[in-house]
């Protein structure tokens, strides 16, 4: 799908598309399955990745900000991935077939985007990305390029950025690393 949006609001952005592949998947899954957001933008099942989002940004000769929202959901397979356990919808007991399931994930895009008004509606997106995402109140590790933070999830704030509590740091704003449990 390809929509101009203004450049400052290209970081909430990703916030929507997960959650498109969120409530595509969620209503699908049997009663007993969890089904989580990892910041910012990973769906879990039982704690494996079942998807994962991908945006592309490119600016045009007027300025404009444009972005290819990219989604990859394992439908039937999942790559066997030791750093990040995985798991495909049909071994959770959903039987979908890829087309039925684009169908579902367009409608739920579609859908957000409206809330999501170019930004204006990040307010009510982060609230339902919040009611999904996993590991609030606990603690995390998330690496950023050379080195790795540990704290406690306390949410994200008004532009997407992870709020970690690190203690003696005090709580930080993290705009981008890979997000881990430590058990």
């Amino acid at each position: 799908m390809l929509i101009d949006i203004p450049l400052e609001q290209l970081s909430t952005l990703p916030f929507v598309s997960v959650l498109a592949a969120y409530n595509a998947i969620a209503p699908l899954l049997p009663k007993t399955t969890r089904c989580e957001i990892k910041w910012p933008n990973d769906l879990l099942i039982n704690d494996q990745k079942v998807s994962g989002i991908l945006l592309e940004s490119h600016s045009n000769l007027h300025h404009q900000q444009s972005v290819i929202m990219g989604c990859g959901i394992n439908v039937m397979h999942y790559p066997d991935n030791p750093a990040y356990p995985t798991t495909s919808l049909a071994r959770e007991g959903v039987n979908i077939l890829p087309e039925q399931l684009f169908l579902l994930l367009a409608k739920e895009t579609a859908n957000l985007l409206e809330v999501w008004d170019y930004g204006n509606g990040f307010n009510q997106i982060r609230q339902m990305w919040l009611n999904h995402a996993k590991g609030i109140g606990k603690r995390l590790q998330v690496k950023i390029n050379d080195h790795e933070e540990y704290g406690i999830f306390h949410g994200i704030d008004e532009t997407g950025c992870l709020l970690l509590d690190c203690s003696s740091k005090g709580v930080i704003k993290i705009s981008a690393g890979d997000v881990f449990f430590p058990e």
